[in-house]
């Protein structure tokens, strides 16, 4: 029982090609929680939309494998076997219609009894009131419980939640990741977190996988990812969390543009490591558990300001 992919490839058809997913294999099972984790623009969201098959549309090509419990999908699974969390609750809710009718629509017969029921499970206070206001009359925290009830509403096998503490405050982030753990072991389901929060990540799944451009470049427990990370572009992530008394090492430069990749690893104009090799061709996996596509595995994982005060990186070019 598992959501997998197989080589996914997803390629917006504009005037030029933007390449947004770059052949990722990927294995969601049930009662399992993994991250996806990169900067903005790292192909994140078009990967978990692809998923319930949102791409399928003339402008763009989506080629490779997704399968459902061993069956190609079909977007028959979007609500009853996967359930989606989009992205700001404050835009993805209808500003129009009240909250009982939005989570009613999601139910196999509009029953007011089990939007209720849903509220109640997510926590909400005053669940009776919330189901005739609309969208407005709640906070941040109030309206991503809502959005996480609609996303319910199916009984999903899968859950994916693509930036859900977006906007919210720590202690109302913590509020609804633990709310989503709890009702996790309740329902069994497996969960895709969706962020570029490492820090987040490790805190709330088993294993994380970090996209940069479009391909997955690090993988493993994420205990080992956070606590010891290989790939250049996790450490600089790592290194941009704030951290007391601890001075930010941002990442130099900007994400690729997926219009115009560049040849070999797409991070090497950015990388402190990058050699020749790197601008060349593009890195395998290494590892078994803990997976890293980069040529330098083996080097000492010095700090990246160290490495930048070093001669041995090449000159940008």
């Amino acid at each position: 029982m598992s959501l997998e992919t197989n080589n996914l490839h997803v390629t917006f058809l504009q005037k030029k090609e933007i390449r947004a997913v770059r052949g990722v294999d990927f294995q969601l099972n049930r009662n399992e929680r993994i991250a996806l984790v990169g900067e903005s623009g790292s192909g994140k969201s078009a990967f978990a939309k692809s998923l319930l098959l949102f791409h399928s549309t003339e402008s763009v090509r989506v080629s490779g494998e997704i399968h459902l419990d061993g069956a190609p999908i079909t977007k028959n699974a979007r609500g009853k076997k996967i359930g989606f969390v989009f992205q700001d609750p404050m835009s993805a809710l209808n500003p129009t219609m009240r909250i009982g009718k939005q989570i009613a629509e999601c139910l196999p017969k509009s029953r007011k009894q089990e939007a209720l029921t849903l509220l109640q499970e997510v926590r909400i206070p005053q669940p009776e009131e919330r189901l005739s206001q609309y969208p407005h009359e709640l906070s941040g925290g109030m309206r991503q419980r809502v959005m996480l009830a609609i996303a319910l509403a199916g009984k999903p096998d899968y859950l994916i939640m693509d930036e859900p503490t977006t906007a919210l405050d720590p202690t109302t982030q913590k509020q609804v990741l633990d709310l989503v753990l709890q009702i996790q072991k309740e329902r069994g389901m497996g969960i895709l977190l969706i962020t570029h929060d490492l820090k987040l990540a490790a805190s709330y799944t088993e294993n994380i996988l970090v996209m940069y451009a479009g391909k997955i470049v690090e993988r493993g427990p994420s205990n080992q990812i956070f606590k010891n990370p290989k790939h250049p572009y996790t450490i600089s992530l790592l290194g941009s969390i704030p951290k007391n008394g601890k001075k930010l090492t941002p990442i130099p430069g900007e994400p690729p543009d997926p219009r115009s990749l560049p040849q070999g690893c797409a991070f090497h104009p950015r990388c402190p490591r990058a050699t020749q090799m790197c601008k060349l061709k593009e890195p395998p996996f290494h590892g078994k558990k803990h997976e890293i596509a980069c040529y330098h595995v083996d080097l000492d994982q010095k700090p990246l300001q160290e490495l930048q005060d070093q001669e041995q990186i090449l000159p940008r070019t």
